[in-house]
């Protein structure tokens, strides 16, 4: 586990850090959320420190503790769950450092985690569940059929379509999906 500032603080134990980390990561701090591009219009300013960074190549951590220093960042991650093998080319000119940290966080698979107003954590991104929709409709007339059966093949994940011959499944788990349609009077194929 890492922990970056450039203010002064007194010596704390490693088992107190790696507790607090812990409980950051685990996002059981109902203090904690994690931070977009949009959450820079209401964020502190002192979380919008300009800075001016350059990276070619440059490990994740290099380039985390760059940023954490320059813009003056309270930051932590665990090194275990940082993706080693990640690079970063990436050039910003006056940004907000806490821009600079999202946007190497989408390079990486990552995601930034604010705690307690202004400690920043970096913790492995978390797949969020999509939506598959979709147009059910007769080949030979083209006309929309509505209650045709629509399943992701292999799941319990399913709809009906509506009186357009239009579906909605929610709350799909990341991945490929082969999808299988029925309706009475129609055969499968």
């Amino acid at each position: 586990m890492r922990y970056f500032s450039n203010k002064t603080s007194p010596q704390v134990s490693g088992w107190i850090v790696l507790l607090l980390f812990t409980f950051i990561a685990g996002q059981s701090n109902p203090d904690s959320r994690r931070l977009t591009h949009e959450d820079l219009d209401w964020l502190s300013e002192e979380l919008k420190i300009p800075i001016t960074i350059t990276f070619q190549d440059a490990p994740l951590e290099e380039a985390l503790h760059m940023i954490a220093v320059r813009g003056d960042l309270r930051l932590s991650y665990n090194r275990d769950q940082l993706p080693s093998d990640q690079v970063i080319t990436l050039q910003l000119n006056q940004v907000p450092a806490l821009e600079a940290l999202l946007q190497v966080a989408e390079l990486t698979r990552t995601e930034v985690m604010l705690t307690n107003g202004r400690h920043l954590a970096i913790v492995p991104a978390v797949p969020q569940p999509g939506i598959i929709r979709g147009l059910i409709h007769d080949r030979e007339t083209g006309e929309p059929l509505q209650g045709a059966n629509v399943l992701a093949a292999g799941t319990y994940m399913g709809a009906a379509t509506d009186q357009a011959g239009h579906f909605t499944i929610q709350r799909v788990p990341p991945g490929h999906y082969s999808m299988q349609f029925s309706m009475m009077g129609y055969k499968p194929e």
